[in-house]
């Protein structure tokens, strides 16, 4: 039974210290109400801005080095500039490092300081890191954010979106208003949107799953996949080094113009030209204009 009492008791002392040691590094909390501003900067790691139903801001700052999360007693610091204040209705959370405090031998030994905030759900944000991913969920207002290393998320966000990223994938699931982003290396997903959509990536592909509205979108160096429940506006879609394929609604009426390696129709009303690698002409007797290319690849155009 002793042994027992010895081993539950180390138990509780390990999950405990599991615990702690991933508490994040500070914590503010500020009275705010809907329709400020969270502006989050910080020079390596992750940003993360969450909408709540609370009128209040709550900011954790997180500090890692070698993979390890550190609490004030590890370090102090001493390299970066923190500030995390209210103005006003408005947040501003920031860490810069001070400039000559690292150098080019240090490497991934350096600390990153990531932010997560907590906001009421009507809340608008201007983000931007130098080195890490950045997600923004549950908020109703416009979102810019920038990122040179890492990913962008966005989920159940509404307003208009544009993001940024030099070196990561970009995914969205239940966006409601116009959407501009672009990667200059990595793979572009949407799922359940509903606006005007700009998408661009320079390395991967690019997959829109239930699309409500228009779409421009381009790869130059993956295929592309769009399913559409209904269309609003135009579809320009192409790629420089893979397949098209498209589902639009059946009962849709548009002006089709597509070229590339070869072209594929199912369920297609249409009058028009056509060849092995062409074809214009309309579909339900015309409407809205959707635009297919692609260099090499196979464009396949469908209806349901």
């Amino acid at each position: 039974m002793k042994t027992i009492h010895i081993t539950l008791l180390l138990l509780f002392v390990a999950i405990t210290s599991a615990s702690a040691a991933n508490d994040p590094y500070r914590i503010e909390t500020f009275s705010v109400r809907s329709g400020g501003t969270v502006t989050v900067r910080t020079s390596g790691g992750s940003i993360a801005v969450i909408g709540t139903t609370k009128n209040e801001a709550r900011v954790e700052m997180t500090v890692r080095k070698n993979g390890r999360v550190l609490s004030p007693s590890d370090t102090d610091l001493s390299n970066f500039s923190i500030s995390i204040r209210q103005d006003g209705n408005n947040i501003i959370a920031s860490a810069e490092r001070r400039s000559g405090s690292g150098n080019i031998w240090s490497g991934y030994n350096n600390e990153s300081v990531s932010f997560t905030v907590y906001v009421p759900a009507a809340y608008a944000s201007d983000l931007g890191t130098s080195g890490g991913s950045i997600r923004v969920s549950n908020l109703t207002g416009n979102q810019r954010v920038n990122t040179s290393g890492g990913s962008l998320t966005f989920e159940n966000v509404s307003g208009e979106i544009r993001g940024r990223t030099s070196g990561g994938s970009i995914t969205a699931d239940g966006i409601r208003g116009p959407f501009d982003v672009s990667t200059s290396g990595g793979s572009i997903r949407i799922t359940d949107s509903d606006g005007d959509l700009v998408v661009k990536t320079s390395g991967g592909s690019i997959r829109i799953e239930n699309a409500r509205g228009s779409v421009s979108g381009h790869t130059s160096g993956g295929s592309i996949n769009a399913e559409f429940i209904t269309v609003t506006g135009p579809i320009d879609l192409g790629t420089s080094g893979g397949s098209v394929s498209v589902t639009l609604p059946e009962s849709l009426g548009f002006d089709l113009d597509a070229r590339g390696g070869r072209v594929v129709t199912e369920n297609l009303a249409f009058r028009g030209s056509t060849g092995t690698n062409r074809m214009t002409g309309a579909v339900n007797g015309g409407g809205v204009s959707v635009r297919l290319r692609t260099s090499a690849g196979t464009l396949r155009i469908s209806t349901q």
